[in-house]
């Protein structure tokens, strides 16, 4: 399947023809009716830990990063978090229809009452006379020495607990002054039947409740079957847990103002994990990512075809970085650097061409406000469709004519996004063929570059065709070829897989010196990749587009030399897409694959 997509991003890439690639399972399929739905069609955990993916995740049942025994139509789950991890997992999910609309709670901690360890997905159909909400329960991953022989473990909201059940675990927080009394108020058992006692570190004597802490004392946990102990050390300070959840950054701008704040000074299409690497959160703090309806924002998501991206820093995402003790919060929001004149929108969702305004892979059935959903404006600028008749569509379903007018801020700008027609389903089986030593034209069906004499097995090797198809060469007269080689008027005939569909190819034997041959001058190298790329023999003026997986181009620039380098270094492992084109012509369009 992954040989597939990779086909059809190429397909797609160089035909300009908009299809939406299909789910890769059946609870994912999304629905193109107007029937009310409000099914998800994926819980997953993106941001998942290296260590717990692989084996160890499909041991607990995982597929891939969709959590264990996810169905659309079961909406209770219960979830085991890594003993290792820490934080909340940032869950988030996919819908089967694209007119959905979901609301999530967030879990408060990971451990305490069922309430405050839930993550709920409320789905609402479009029309809303549907609701289903989703609730996954988070557990952490229990020690076999706790389950076989009770806890002997402790948790607390007011401290902070190390995540062992050992005899050298620590709890920090403590202030001085604390009594006992007031240090077993905020601490609780994971199991009733526990037994708590405070040792004394001058003394080694038991503490009254009476008695105030100091430093090095000793918290004493005996399980409830009374056969396992843990032993937490306490630290006691003047100030306890830190109350600092202000963020600060030698690279970006950072303003506070009480429990808001801003994160600006980096440029749009710039990625989430980018700005995060470039702040530094306050001792003991934690920071959670969120979009603007509080659901969790992962750093990956999927796309319109299942494909994980990265995602991208734009005003509907936030930081929001609460202190060590629990005390402060501060929600900062990320705002790219823009103008008010400004009028442009960008995507983690659709494929977004801005060099010709074009929005791709918009499914079939798409409303209006789904659209918008998926789509963010530069800041300030307002959004609009407007159909065939330049009249503004504010609700329904989105038509192949209809345009999205953005206009900026100050009003002085506008511009309109087309959608890449048709928009439609892609059918199970497609017809075309690719190529990485002929130049072919999707539009016109034309092979070219295809030297005299060439033999048609040497031919057809060079080819590519779609999931499934055969390929033959046939005559003027439309009968298959019985020649050993490539003749003039030569077609090449694709049947799809399923055989209900055929493409012709006409093929254009080359004379003289022509695009393919340019080509040939042109070199990228290495191939694979761990970061940089070279690209050698351009001509000045040449364009150079490298894009993505997906179609998102990372990087575009006219050439001012022979030479341009291209760093991959902030991309994820993958293939991607360098082309070289003289004006309009493309010249050469190569693989490169990042390790």
């Amino acid at each position: 399947m992954e040989s597939k997509n990779i086909l059809l991003f190429l397909f797609l890439f160089i035909v300009g023809t908009g299809m939406y690639g299909q789910e890769r399972s059946t609870n994912n399929l999304l629905s193109t009716t107007n029937e009310p739905n409000a099914y998800l069609g994926s819980i997953t955990w993106p941001d998942m830990p290296v260590a717990f993916k692989g084996d160890l995740a499909i041991v607990c049942g995982w597929k891939g990063d969709t959590i264990p025994s996810f169905d659309s139509i079961k909406m209770d789950y219960v979830l085991t978090i890594p003993e290792t991890y820490q934080e909340i997992p940032a869950l988030t999910f996919s819908t089967r229809h694209p007119n959905s609309k979901v609301v999530v709670t967030r879990a408060k901690s990971l451990w305490g009452p069922v309430a405050d360890r839930t993550i709920t997905f409320t789905v609402i159909a479009e029309d809303s006379s549907t609701t289903n909400v989703y609730s996954v329960l988070l557990r952490r991953e229990q020690d076999p020495l706790d389950i076989e022989f009770y806890k002997s473990i402790v948790y607390s909201k007011m401290y902070k607990v190390s995540e062992g059940n050992g005899l050298n675990e620590t709890i920090k927080g403590v202030t001085m002054g604390t009594t006992v009394a007031e240090f077993y108020a905020n601490i609780t058992k994971a199991d009733e039947l526990q037994t708590l006692k405070v040792i004394a570190a001058a003394s080694g004597t038991e503490l009254t409740e009476a008695d105030v802490l100091s430093t090095g004392d000793t918290l004493l946990v005996l399980s409830a079957d009374k056969s396992h102990t843990s032993k937490y050390i306490l630290e006691v300070t003047a100030v306890g847990l830190s109350s600092i959840s202000l963020l600060t950054s030698s690279i970006y701008t950072i303003n506070v103002t009480g429990s808001t704040g801003t994160i600006t000074g980096f440029p749009y299409y710039t990625l989430i994990k980018t700005v995060l690497e470039g702040v530094v959160i306050p001792s003991g703090a934690t920071l959670t990512i969120v979009d603007q309806n509080d659901a969790y924002m992962p750093l990956v998501k999927l796309n319109y075809d299942t494909v994980y991206i990265n995602t991208l820093a734009t005003p509907n995402v936030y930081f929001e970085v609460i202190s060590e003790n629990g005390a402060n919060k501060v929600l900062y929001r990320l705002i790219p650097t823009s103008h008010p004149s400004d009028a442009y929108v960008t995507s983690d969702f659709y494929n977004i061409d801005q060099y010709i305004s074009l929005i791709s892979f918009i499914p079939q059935g798409t409303s209006v406000s789904g659209l918008l959903s998926h789509v963010t404006p530069a800041l300030g600028a307002n959004m609009k469709v407007i159909d065939i008749g330049d009249v503004v569509r504010p609700s329904g379903i989105i038509d192949r004519e209809d345009r999205l007018v953005v206009t900026s801020e100050d009003g002085t700008s506008t511009r309109a996004y087309y959608f890449r027609r048709p928009i439609y389903w892609v059918e199970p089986y497609l017809v075309y063929v690719l190529s990485d030593d002929y130049l072919i034209n999707q539009v016109s069906r034309s092979i070219n570059g295809v030297s005299p004499g060439t033999g048609i097995a040497v031919f057809k090797s060079k080819l590519y065709p779609s999931f499934g198809a055969t390929m033959k060469v046939i005559d003027a007269q439309g009968n298959e070829s019985t020649l050993a080689t490539i003749v003039s008027g030569d077609q090449l005939m694709v049947t799809s897989a399923d055989s209900l569909q055929t493409a012709t190819y006409s093929i254009a034997i080359k004379t003289g010196v022509d695009p393919v041959e340019i080509a040939s001058t042109i070199s990228m190298f290495p191939n694979p990749t761990i970061g940089r790329v070279v690209v050698q023999g351009l001509a000045k003026g040449n364009r150079l587009r490298v894009l993505n997986a997906t179609g998102i181009v990372l990087h575009d620039v006219m050439a001012g030399s022979s030479t341009q380098t291209v760093s991959l270094d902030a991309q994820p492992t993958g293939i991607y897409l360098f082309e070289v084109s003289a004006g309009t012509q493309p010249i050469k369009i190569h693989k490169i694959v990042k390790k």
